[in-house]
Order: structure tokens, then sequence, then C-alpha cells
């Protein structure tokens, strides 16, 4: 498939993982209005007990739909798509079981009695959704992706609505917005089970060589390396909501994000790049340097200016997000977009594609086991929750750092040849040089209403940012040439810097 089609496939990856992500967004700005800091730190410790086991009771297996379709025929690949979702089916079962009976034993290690009765409420959704997890694999390995993009924004809407609906209009409680997460997961399951049979409607059905025991073998590799992932990731919010309380936990879940267009970009070179880098192992290794300093050049351009951004106005950003009583989510916020200036490096497609699948899950092992104990001593010591995720940035940086070592080892590749430092630094220092009269001028006029302090705020960056960019002359051309040359809009890109 050529690198046009591929871009386009990634295109919409992008867009239903950044229309999602914003929908996603907008429940929790409601709910942090309607429900004291208490309610709203129950529900969200909810959603962190679901993404967290929902890690584990996948063990891996929702990329074997990319890697089984692509090696069969296409009534073969119906067989293997049935098959999976059987296995989903089973284990949603069991999650669901064991969630509604676990549910005391949660609140207990969470100290929060009310979210055992949450729990219960929460159990029917695993049940829906697990069959769901690997849409996104099934249409991208058919490449239709198109339709993941609307499922992706249809569902997150018809959740939203399910979910604020009753606390808006009949004031209910966290338990009426995850009977209503019940609901919409319900309808989501329905939906999935449609569009998984899209790409091959028609097309009789043929039973295929792959056993549930081949597609357990593949999966289990990666089952190792996405727990480790997962405590990783999930040891922050689990000393502070056991540690510190659900109102802190509130604080720190809303907090503790990154700006969304950060992992929309991140994901959608990796998908472009893992296919391309795949290639060039075989054919052309030499030409590994330029197509990933031309990637990360180009991702380091549209993130740094938000990133930048996001850490100068975090506590405002917050304060428009969830409302004044959440400034304190801004040192959350801030902390976190730190990890924009390297996160965004895309060592993943890189390392599959050397076959370094290995050393990758080692490295997540080594974090893994170095951040439990580390966040723990933050909490002996009695250090603030902000430090939790200092803590986390740092482990973070350093697993970035690991892989590097390893990339470049094998590439026999440098940090010079690797990485597009100067561009890098330039960007950034545009960009901070970008936010001081925005915020200047945002703290000489805090009592405009704070929306349009914000949207004032973005626009005089904007303005000060494109004048000094010219002067430093970073330019985006590179970027808009390969959407805009082609179209009407084509005379746009000589204002562009």
């Amino acid at each position: 498939m050529s690198s046009s089609s591929n871009s386009k496939q990634a295109m919409w990856v992008a867009i239903g993982q950044f229309c999602a992500y914003a929908i996603g967004i907008v429940s929790p700005m409601i709910l942090s209005r309607y429900f004291d800091k208490g309610d709203y730190g129950t529900y969200k410790q909810v959603m962190y007990v679901y993404s967290t086991l929902t890690t584990v009771f996948t063990f891996g297996i929702p990329r074997a739909y990319s890697y089984f379709i692509p090696r069969v025929t296409l009534g073969e690949s119906r067989d293997v798509v049935k098959k999976i979702t059987n296995i989903f089916i089973c284990l949603g079962i069991i999650f669901s079981i064991l969630l509604f009976l676990g549910a005391p034993l949660i609140a207990q290690l969470l100290k929060n009695p009310d979210l055992a009765i949450a729990l219960k409420y929460f159990a029917p959704t695993p049940l829906f959704l697990m069959p769901v997890v690997g849409l996104d694999c099934i249409l991208a390995s058919y490449k239709k992706t198109q339709f993941l993009a609307i499922y992706s924004i249809s569902t997150k809407v018809f959740t939203l609505i399910c979910i604020v609906l009753p606390v808006i209009l009949f004031k209910g409680t966290y338990v009426h917005a995850i009977i209503g997460f019940d609901i919409a997961s319900f309808i989501t399951f329905l939906l999935a089970l449609y569009l998984r049979n899209i790409p091959t409607k028609g097309i009789p059905i043929e039973k295929t060589t792959v056993t549930i025991r081949d597609i357990l073998r593949f999966s289990i590799p990666l089952m190792i390396a996405s727990i480790w992932i997962m405590i990783f990731q999930s040891a922050n919010q689990f000393f502070v909501s056991r540690y510190y309380g659900n109102e802190t936990f509130a604080d720190f879940s809303n907090g503790f994000i990154e700006f969304p267009i950060i992992p929309m970009v991140v994901n959608s070179v990796a998908t472009v790049l893992m296919p391309v880098f795949s290639g060039m192992m075989v054919n052309n290794r030499e030409g590994i340097k330029d197509v990933w300093t031309r990637a990360l050049s180009k991702s380091v351009k549209i993130t740094y200016p938000m990133a930048v951004f996001s850490i100068v106005f975090s506590s405002l950003i917050m304060i428009c997000f969830y409302g004044d009583i959440y400034q304190t989510s801004g040192i959350y916020f801030l902390i976190k977009n730190v990890e924009g200036f390297f996160a965004i490096i895309p060592f993943y497609p890189i390392l599959l594609a050397l076959g370094k699948t290995k050393a990758y899950s080692n490295i997540h092992m080594a974090m893994a086991v170095a951040i439990v104990p580390l966040e723990f001593l933050v909490v002996m010591i009695g250090l603030p929750a902000a430090m939790i995720g200092v803590v986390y940035v740092l482990c973070s940086f350093i697993k970035v750092v690991l892989q590097f070592l390893i990339v470049s080892k094998s590439v026999q590749l440098s940090f010079r040849d690797l990485i597009p430092y100067k561009d890098m630094i330039m960007v950034a220092v545009v960009a901070g040089l970008s936010t001081i009269f925005p915020y200047l001028f945002a703290a000489h006029h805090s009592e405009i209403n704070k929306f349009v302090l914000l949207m004032l705020s973005v626009l005089f960056f904007v303005v000060c940012y494109y004048a000094l960019c010219w002067l430093a002359k970073i330019t985006y051309r590179d970027i808009a040439e390969g959407y805009l040359s082609k179209t009407r809009l084509s005379g746009v890109i000589r204002l562009i810097p």
C-alpha cells in the first residue's frame, strides 16, 4: 500500500481518536460541576478500576486481529474474527462476575466504601464492551478505518448523553451516571458487532486453520508487556486514590492528562512509521535516519507549542474545563505535559520492526518495578500528591532514554543522528517566548470571564508564535503542502511560515 494511502488510514485513526478524546473529556467537565468532589472522585475511581482491569483481561488478544487477518483469506478471516470475539465474550462474562463479587474488596483496597455499590452497578459494562475491544484492529486490517472514526464519534456522543442527561435533568447521582454508562455500553456492543462484519459482508465464512491455541500463543507475550505497561501507568492513580483520598484523586485524575493533540499525533506517526520501518529493515536501513528525523521534526513542530502553552496556562485551562474548585488540578496538568517534550519520540514502531519486542517488554518491566517503590516512598515520607506525578514523569523520561539506547545500538546511529535537537530547542524557545505577552495579559486581567480569558490567551499566543516563526525561520510548509498543495486551499501555503 502506498504511503499516501497509509497516511489517509492514519488520518482516520487520528480523527477518531481526537474526537473520542475531545468528547470523552466533556463528561468530566459536566459531572465535576454537578457532583461534589467526593462523589466525583468515586465516579473517577470506577473508571480507573475498569481501565486498569481491562488491560489485564484483554490478554494482549486485540493485536491478534492485526496479526492473523492479513495472513488468511477473507472467508477465513470471518472465522478468525468469530473465534477471537468468542474469547472476548467469555472474558467479558468472567470480568463482570469478578467485578461484581470483588467490589467490596476493591473498595476496601482503595479505602472508599461508596466504591463497592458503584462497581456493582458498573459490573454489566465489561460484558458488553469486552467483545468491542479490538474493533480498531479489525477495521485497520481491512483498511476500513473511516468506519472506525464514525464509530468512535457516534458511540462517544451517545455515551456522553446517557451519562450526563440523568444528572442534568433529574439531578441524578454518580450511580445514575454509571447506569447510563451501562446502557450506552450495550448500544456500543450492538453497533460494534454490525461494523465488524461490514468489510466481509457477502463473503461466505470459511473454516480457518488458525486455532484458539495459536491465538493465545501469539497473545501471551503481548499480554506480559501490557501488564507491565498497566502497572507503570496506573501505579500513580492507585497511590493517590488509596493514600490521598477520593477528593484528591478527583483533582489528580482531572489534571494528570495530556493535551489531546499530543497523543493523537504520536499514535498517528507510529501508525504510519511501523510498516515503513518494517520494509526499510530489509531493503534500506540507511534511509531510517531521514524518515525518523523528518517525522520527529514535524511532530515537534505540532506538539511542542501546545505543550508549552498547556504548561504556562495549566491552572486557567483546568478552571475552564472543570470549574474553580479544580484549580489545583492545574499543577498535575503542568507536570503531565512536561512529558510531552520527550514522549513524542516514536520508539514503539521501530522497536517492533527491529524485532525487539522482548527488550520493549523488559524496559517496561524495569520501569514498573522501579515506579512502585518510588511512589510508595513518596507516600511514606508524606510528600504532596504532586510528587507522585513528578516520579511518573521522571520514570517516563528514563524509559525513553533506555529505548533510545536500544534503537541507537541496533541501527548504529548516534543521538545527533536520531534526535533533531536543534529543531526541538528552537521550537520550545520560540513557543516559550510566545507565551510571555499572553501570560502578562492574563495576569493583569484576571477579573475577565475565564473562558474569554483563555480564548484571548490562545489568540495572542497564536499571533505571537506565528510572527516569531517567520523571524526564527521555523517552517510549517513541509507539513501543510502534503495536505493543501492539490486542493483549492493551495494558495494558503504561501502565508504559512
